[in-house]
């Protein structure tokens, strides 16, 4: 009741205003940081599967505008924290159940207008984002060092091959509108976007009772025929991950295939071939065939 009836609304509320902010003024550090964390913290934990429709629906409503702040250009901050705060929320512990919740709850939530958001409109934001961070001049085309990037830089931010940190939606005790340097930057909006992305793909992959991408011998041939998957599982989830594949994988494969031909870094590189590979697997057990030879045709 507590949430439903206060604490969604005013979060919302918050949310929206972030959303028509115009400067740094209109959206101070000590305020974003708080709004986002909580954001975060409802999307991150909340239960997925039985989840209750109204909750569901706003949960979906703070997701939406969360992803929409995410490709605003003007308060690269602001940016960031949005980005952190859906890195957070694909990086939970069955996240499956929760793309489930995104996919199913489609009623309109009582007082606001129907929302069709759902996953397609997560990835088509984190493919927006990608585009611009490569080119934050607003030009169509990524240079091939679009994201190179010094070691020294790499090592501010904390990137690694395993483990992406989430560094300033845990500020909450900075004061002041001004974060250290190197903590804002188009290299970590990209590894961000990307890191949900390969989340995503992997969620979908694990719903078609697909294991973690394999790296041997048989690999090829389980990447241009029928990959191994779990056929219980797959029929379980095949009408929802086909749904999102039909509509999403263009989207998919625009930003992954962005990536690839930037001449990405090997900080970047493993978490992208990854999710290459399991986009490739995901519509080979789908028997998608035009998806997946789009998907291996340029390797």
């Amino acid at each position: 009741t507590t949430l439903l009836d206060f604490t969604f609304p005013v979060l919302i509320c918050k949310l929206q205003s972030l959303q028509g902010s115009g400067s740094k003024k209109d959206a101070p550090f000590s305020i974003s940081v708080r709004v986002m964390r909580v954001a975060a913290a409802l999307l991150s934990y909340f239960p997925g599967q039985k989840t209750d429709t109204k909750v569901c629906l706003n949960l979906k409503k703070i997701l939406s505008l969360v992803v929409v702040i995410s490709t605003l250009e003007q308060l690269p901050t602001l940016k960031i924290l949005s980005l952190e705060a859906i890195f957070a929320f694909t990086s939970r512990n069955q996240f499956s159940d929760r793309l489930k919740d995104l996919h199913d709850a489609r009623s309109s939530i009582s007082g606001q207008e129907p929302s069709d958001f759902d996953l397609v409109t997560l990835i088509q934001g984190l493919n927006r984002c990608i585009h611009r961070s490569l080119s934050p001049t607003g030009g169509a085309a990524a240079s091939p060092s679009g994201v190179s990037v010094s070691k020294s830089t790499v090592d501010a931010l904390g990137i690694s091959e395993e483990l992406l940190k989430v560094r300033i939606l845990n500020m909450i005790g900075h004061t002041g509108n001004e974060l250290p340097a190197g903590l804002v930057s188009d290299t970590a909006c990209i590894e961000f976007a990307l890191a949900s992305l390969s989340n995503i793909v992997s969620a979908l992959s694990s719903m078609c009772g697909i294991s973690s991408p394999p790296f041997d011998d048989e690999a090829p041939r389980r990447l241009a025929n029928k990959p191994a998957c779990d056929l219980e599982v797959l029929v379980l989830n095949v009408g929802l991950v086909r749904d999102v594949i039909d509509r999403g994988w263009e989207t998919i494969l625009e930003a992954l295939q962005v990536l690839l031909a930037a001449a990405p870094p090997p900080q970047f590189l493993q978490r992208l071939l990854r999710a290459y590979t399991g986009f490739a697997r995901t519509c080979g057990a789908l028997q998608l065939v035009g998806p997946r030879d789009r998907a291996l045709i340029p390797l």
